[in-house]
């Protein structure tokens, strides 16, 4: 073989060498490229996950025990159980179970205030209580229908700010059944209230 001919060659094999190593850098820096976009992806993803397990995670609802509901309580009258249903319904809320057993030595009865929940707050993982009271003047009065007039007044507190705002209510009422229907009426009114307290 002659010298120009083994130099052809030699120059050949170079050329192929390089245009190997060429290929091998972009297949290398493709690659890097894929991993990159790949890591990217991800990321966007995870952070639209988590973006979407805040906007979808349940807000933690306490209904306290109604303010003043114990001589209501002894002739059948307890609102707060149809609005614990009727949240229990929706999306968006989850009710917690009201924790006798934790609260054992805490005042839990009465509490209409932010002032009083306090204790209530450090025992409880909710975002939200839910405070109820009767108005009118239907207690003490029972069984005298004409004397009596019914009323209900609800109290959001958002425990993380311990800003509160009066809800849904209502006075005038001729019988409790009207109360249940009012709340039912009503009850999307105090998901925008519960909502809407920061």
């Amino acid at each position: 073989m002659s010298i120009t001919n083994k130099f052809s060659l030699l120059i050949l094999a170079i050329c192929l060498c390089i245009g190997c190593k060429d290929k091998e850098v972009v297949k290398i820096e493709n690659k890097e490229e894929e991993i990159q976009n790949v890591v990217e992806e991800d990321s966007l993803v995870l952070l639209l996950e988590k973006e979407i397990k805040n906007e979808e995670r349940s807000v933690k609802i306490l209904m306290m025990p109604c303010s003043n509901g114990y001589e209501y309580a002894l002739h059948n009258y307890n609102f707060d159980p149809i609005i614990e249903r009727e949240f229990k319904k929706s999306t968006g809320f989850e009710v917690v179970e009201f924790p006798y057993k934790k609260l054992m030595n805490i005042a839990y009865q009465g509490v209409y205030d932010k002032k009083y929940a306090k204790p209530i707050i450090e025992k409880v993982n909710a975002d939200i209580f839910i405070m109820t009271r009767f108005t009118g003047n239907a207690y003490g009065t029972i069984g005298n229908e004409e004397a009596t007039y019914w009323g209900y007044e609800t109290k959001i507190l958002n425990t993380k700010t311990m800003k509160q705002k009066v809800s849904i209510g209502a006075n005038n009422l001729l019988n409790y059944e009207e109360i249940e229907k009012d709340i039912v009426k009503n009850i999307d009114e105090l998901a925008q209230d519960i909502r809407a307290i920061k």
